[in-house]
């Protein structure tokens, strides 16, 4: 069985997409199983956000959201955040987290695109 944990805010399309094409997969193959977190009710711990890092191959820019109202409020543009200080930031403000993030095993995504994560999920499924 394929287990695929999705980090979702219902109130973003992108993230109800994924969320819909997800559920859709697991419904049509009963041979992926998916949990959804609301990380927005439930915030991951910097060391969650650590290990999204580590599981997800991009650059960091790409894990926050430069056009969420609290970016400029917390003063964040045009700083370079490291891993440490972007972890303490997406651990403490939530919305700025870009969404959603998809985990299959320790492989994980930045699900903004259907065909990526469709992708993603063929080649992590177990056969």
């Amino acid at each position: 069985m394929t287990h695929i944990t999705m980090y979702h805010n219902p109130n973003c399309r992108h993230s109800c997409a994924a969320h819909a094409w997800l559920r859709d997969a697991c419904r049509q193959d009963t041979a992926l199983h998916m949990d959804i977190v609301l990380y927005l009710e439930k915030p991951p711990s910097k060391d969650d956000v650590m290990g999204f890092f580590r599981r997800i191959h991009a650059p960091l820019e790409q894990f926050i959201r430069p056009t969420h109202p609290l970016y400029d409020t917390l003063g964040l543009k045009g700083k370079q955040l490291d891993e440490d200080d972007m972890a303490s930031v997406l651990s403490r403000h939530p919305p700025l987290m870009q969404r959603p993030l998809v985990f299959i095993g320790e492989e994980g995504i930045i699900a903004r695109d259907i065909d990526a994560l469709r992708l993603f999920v063929e080649e992590h499924r177990d056969d």
